[in-house]
């Protein structure tokens, strides 16, 4: 399967915002019980 820049980029965003999702709300959760 060929990959092009586009393709991959999509990929690696999709990835950084299931990453940066979880880990934002817990940040938040924690700010908020302090």
């Amino acid at each position: 399967m060929a990959m092009d820049g586009n393709t991959l980029a999509t990929i690696i965003a999709i990835l950084h915002i299931i990453w940066v999702l979880p880990l934002g709300y817990f940040s938040v959760m924690d700010i908020l019980e302090r």
